[in-house]
C-alpha cells in the first residue's frame, strides 16, 4: 500500500459546529496529482489518490472544510481561514470523483465529491496537497479508496473533472491548458494479488529557466521488479474531453520530451510564451508503465480521440504537475548528506527520525524547502536558515500497523536565483510482527530499472 488508514480521532482537527455552508464561484483549482494502486486480494484493489489544489478555494467562508464524522462544514484550521495540514476538504469545485473503470458508479463521498485529507501546504504556490478518503470507511479517515471488481481483468481507472488550473489566476497565468478538464489514469491489473502500480515522485511545481534547456527527473519506483518505461501522456488520456497539450507547440517552438528508460524530462524553453508581469505556468503529465505482460485479459481501449493511445503493458501510473518558467541564474542548490535518494526501512510501531538538509554553492542565496506526500500522522518541521543559505527539514513519524507499505516523500528546495533541486525519500514500512504476507518486490531507487 502507498498511504495509510488513520482513525478520525487521531487527527489534530479543530472542529466547530453550526457553520453554514456557503458555496462561492471560486474557479478551477486542480494543480496536479496521481493515482497509484495495489492489490489486497485477487479482485480487491486499494487506490491511493493524491491531488494538489488551489489553497484559497478551501476556506471557512465557503464551507469547504469538512468534519469527517458528520460530513458537514467546519472551520478551516489555517490562521488565515484557509485549509491547512490536518483539515479534510470537499473537492466540490467541479464535483471531482473517481471512476474505477468497471462500469460501476463513480466514487465520491456522502457530501457528493471526493473528500481529501490535507497532509502538506505550499504557501508560496498557494497549494494544498492531500489524499482522497474512502467514503465506505467514514467516519474513520481511510486514505486508501478500496474497490472490489466483478472479475479478474485489466481496467482503466481514472480521476476526472473540469477543474484544471484556470488560464488566469490572479497574477498567475496557465499557458497551455488553462480552464480545461483534467484526467489522471491508472491501468489496473485485477487478478494477481502480487501486482501493484509503479510509484512516482515529482515536484508539484517544477522551476525551469526561461530560454534555456531545462532537465529534471520523474523519480519512479518499480514494485514488481519487471522494469519501467516512461512516456508523455496522450492528449485525451490526460484531458478528456478537452485535448491536453504538453509543453511545446503551439505555445513554444520546442516540445518537451521524456527519456523512455530514465524518466528524465528535457525541455528547451527558448522562445516559449512567457506572460510579462505574471507568473507563467505550463501543465504537464507523464505516464510510467510497468513492463509486466498483461496476463489477466485484454487491455481496455483508450478514450476515443484523434490520437491513438497504445497500451502494451499491465499497469501504469500517470503523474500530473506544473512547470513554472522563471528568470534563473547560478547553480541549483544541493541536498547535503542525508536520506534523499535512499530507502528507509522501518517496522510498524517504530519511530522514524529523518533530517533533510540543503545548501547552495552560490554565495548570497536564500533557500526555501517544501515537501509533499507526507504520510498521515507524520510531523514535518521545515527550517529555512535564510541568513546562512541553508534549509533543513525534520520528519518524525511512528507508522501504525495499517500503514505497511511504500511512502515516497518529495522534497523540493528553491533558491532566490530561480534554481531548484528535488529529491525523494522512500520510507518502506514493514509488518510489526508475525508472519508477513507476500508483498511486491521492494521498489528500486529512483532511476534504477
Amino acid at each position: 500500500m502507498l498511504t495509510p488508514r488513520v482513525a478520525a480521532a487521531a487527527l489534530a482537527l479543530v472542529v466547530f459546529t453550526g457553520i453554514p455552508v456557503t458555496v462561492y464561484a471560486q474557479g478551477p483549482t486542480f494543480k496536479g496529482g496521481q493515482v497509484a494502486w495495489s492489490a489486497s486480494d485477487d479482485v480487491t484493489i486499494d487506490f491511493s489518490i493524491q491531488s494538489a489544489w488551489r489553497r484559497d478555494a478551501y476556506s471557512t467562508a465557503n464551507g469547504r472544510c469538512i468534519n469527517p464524522l458528520t460530513t458537514t462544514a467546519v472551520a478551516c484550521s489555517g490562521a488565515d481561514g484557509f485549509a491547512d495540514v490536518g483539515d479534510v476538504i470537499l473537492e466540490a469545485e467541479a464535483n471531482t470523483m473517481f471512476d474505477p473503470g468497471d462500469g460501476s458508479a463513480p466514487i465520491g463521498s456522502p457530501a457528493g465529491a471526493l473528500l481529501y485529507l490535507v497532509t502538506s501546504v505550499d504557501h508560496s504556490n498557494n497549494l494544498v496537497h492531500g489524499f482522497a478518503l474512502d467514503p465506505d470507511s467514514l467516519p474513520s479517515v481511510d486514505l486508501q479508496v478500496t474497490h472490489s471488481y466483478p472479475e479478474a481483468a485489466v481496467y482503466r481507472a481514472f480521476l476526472q473533472s473540469s477543474a484544471r488550473m484556470a488560464a488566469a489566476e490572479g497574477s498567475s497565468m496557465h499557458v497551455n491548458n488553462g480552464d480545461k478538464a483534467f484526467r489522471v489514469e491508472a491501468l489496473v491489473n485485477v487478478g494477481d494479488a502480487a501486482m501493484a502500480s509503479p510509484l512516482a515522485s515529482v515536484p508539484l511545481v517544477v522551476r525551469c529557466g526561461i530560454d534555456e534547456v531545462c532537465t529534471f527527473p520523474v523519480d519512479a519506483f518499480d514494485r514488481t521488479g519487471d522494469g519501467l518505461k516512461f512516456r508523455l501522456s496522450g492528449e485525451f488520456e490526460a484531458g478528456f474531453p478537452d485535448p491536453f497539450v504538453q509543453p511545446g507547440p503551439p505555445q513554444a517552438p520546442n516540445a518537451a520530451m521524456i527519456h523512455p528508460d530514465t524518466g528524465v524530462v528535457t525541455w528547451d524553453t527558448t522562445g516559449a510564451t512567457v506572460i510579462a508581469g505574471s507568473r507563467t505556468f505550463y501543465s504537464m503529465q507523464a505516464t510510467v508503465e510497468s513492463l509486466t505482460p498483461a496476463v489477466t485479459g485484454t487491455i481496455p481501449p483508450p478514450v476515443t480521440g484523434p490520437v491513438v493511445i497504445t497500451d502494451t503493458i499491465a499497469s501504469k501510473l500517470a503523474v500530473d504537475f506544473l512547470i513554472e518558467l522563471v528568470e534563473a541564474s547560478g547553480t541549483p542548490p544541493e541536498f547535503d548528506r542525508g536520506p534523499i535518494g535512499a530507502v528507509t526501512m522501518v517496522g510498524a510501531g517504530n519511530q522514524v527520525n529523518e533530517r533533510v538538509t540543503a545548501s547552495d554553492p552560490d554565495e548570497g542565496q536564500t533557500l526555501s524547502m517544501t515537501a509533499h506526500g507526507v504520510p498521515a500522522g507524520a510531523k514535518l518541521r521545515i527550517n529555512d536558515e535564510r541568513a546562512s543559505g541553508k534549509a533543513s527539514a525534520h520528519l518524525q513519524w511512528r507508522p501504525a500497523a495499517d500503514q505497511v507499505g511504500d511512502h515516497p516523500i518529495t522534497f523540493v528546495v528553491n533558491d532566490s536565483a530561480g534554481r531548484q533541486r528535488s529529491g525523494t525519500l522512500l520510507i518502506t514500512v514493514t509488518e510489526p510482527s508475525g508472519d508477513k504476507p507476500d508483498k511486491p518486490d521492494k521498489p528500486d531507487k529512483p532511476g534504477k530499472k
